[in-house]
């Protein structure tokens, strides 16, 4: 997510949204590959594989469903991908905790877990789809008012150069390896409510590298915490 980092946590109620993301490839997108170079994105560099097309990107998009739920202290995620057929990612992380999970036919494989002085990975957390309240503070400014699938929604536009701990999003969006432009469709009824995200290339010609669509939302009256998720 090209969110990451740029908005930090902000207080708000035990959310759980479902929504799906699609992930963009092009003949200009690189990434960084399997010996850390750089290579197209959604081709294979491995030995074996190397230059055929990954499972999910035949179309050139990657399309994942997860169902999140945010509390208090992190975030619990499960991820379904089209390259993972019947299986799901568990992920669960707070500010001292990380855990990552495969389930597949009922049964669950830890595939990591443990406590650290300090999670540093602010997506895995949630802090980029919590309650996001005044936007125009970390450097985004509204555009426009519209209705977006029959929703009223406020359109808010932002470059990472002026986004406040984004800074750095810009030097990878030079190298083409990430996005700096960012247009957050927000519910016009729900405070903090985000609806559709869109992440650009503003050095590639605007090019689309992420769509995030929120597909159900509910805010859940009880406090809750990462075991309880």
């Amino acid at each position: 997510m090209y969110l990451i980092a740029l908005l930090g946590y902000a207080l708000g109620t035990t959310t759980r949204m479902q929504l799906t993301r699609k992930y963009h490839c092009s003949p200009n997108r690189k990434v960084i590959g399997s010996s850390s170079g750089l290579v197209p994105c959604g081709v294979s560099d491995m030995s074996g594989t190397e230059g055929l097309t990954l499972p999910g990107m035949e179309d050139g998009v990657l399309t994942t469903r997860e169902d999140i739920i945010l509390v208090g202290d992190g975030m619990a995620k499960v991820t379904a991908l089209p390259n993972r057929p019947y299986k799901y990612l568990l992920a669960a992380n707070s500010d001292h905790y990380s855990k990552y999970e495969e389930i597949f036919g009922g049964v669950s494989k830890v595939l990591s877990e443990g406590v650290m002085d300090f999670n540093s990975d602010s997506e895995s957390k949630g802090s980029s789809l919590r309650h996001l309240a005044n936007l125009t503070d970390y450097g985004f400014t509204e555009i426009d008012h519209i209705l977006l699938e029959g929703v009223p929604v406020r359109v808010l536009i932002g470059y990472a150069s002026n986004i406040k701990g984004a800074e750095a999003l810009d030097n990878f969006a030079k190298e083409g390896l990430a996005a700096n432009f960012f247009t957050l469709y927000m519910d016009d009824k729900v405070d903090g409510k985000l609806v559709k995200m869109e992440a650009r290339n503003s050095y590639q010609g605007n090019e689309l590298v992420e769509e995030i669509l929120v597909t159900a939302y509910q805010e859940i009256e009880d406090d809750m915490t990462i075991n309880d998720a």
